[in-house]
């Protein structure tokens, strides 16, 4: 039964520059709470757990700056977005769930607002649409020709008959020979087909 792959207009559509505008803007706000610019979600949190503070402050803002340049950029965002989310939600929930202080709820919130709104700058998106999402494209730019459908291109393969270079040109002699003899021998038929 063949499959009908016409969208309807009630099916929802994701708009690509849309979702390209949304993480830009999420990943200069992250960039900026990784220098130290604005007061956000805690960045030494989680690195300050298995490194010394003054090397974990570092690595840190460090890793945060260059997530959130890869994410500006559009670079690996699957990789990027879920080493963020990481980043961002485990010391949350360390600090707000595991152990809570009154009122720390609404610090949890806002880390899981921003992770949501990270994880939804991929997650809608197709491979191919995920290619697509650089603002910058690196590599060599193809221009061949298209493939229509999802028809695979196999290169043909040199078939293994055990022929020596002496057969293939006696071969090549022969067809030679072939088509030398017809081309005499049509224009002879054609006159003897005007004669009658």
């Amino acid at each position: 039964m063949p499959t009908n792959k016409r969208i309807s207009r009630n099916t929802p559509t994701i708009d690509l520059s849309a979702v390209k505008y949304i993480r830009v803007i999420l990943a200069t706000y992250i960039m900026a709470v990784g220098l130290g610019l604005l007061n956000g979600f805690d960045v030494n949190a989680y690195f300050a757990s298995f490194l010394p503070h003054p090397l974990s402050l570092y690595v840190s803002k460090v890793f945060i700056t260059f997530c959130a340049l890869m994410l500006f950029f559009g670079y690996f965002l699957r990789l990027v977005s879920l080493c963020l989310a990481i980043v961002i939600l485990a010391p949350s929930v360390q600090y707000n769930l595991v152990m809570p202080i009154e009122g720390s709820i609404d610090a949890f919130w806002n880390d899981v607002v921003l992770i949501c709104g990270i994880l939804a700058c991929y997650c809608p998106l197709s491979a191919r649409q995920l290619r697509k999402q650089a603002l910058i494209k690196i590599g060599p730019m193809t221009g061949g020709a298209k493939v229509s459908g999802s028809r695979k291109v196999v290169p043909r393969r040199v078939s293994h008959l055990n022929k020596t270079l002496a057969d293939i040109l006696s071969i090549n002699e022969v067809g030679q020979k072939k088509s030398e003899k017809t081309s005499v021998a049509e224009p002879q038929d054609r006159m003897a087909d005007r004669s009658n």
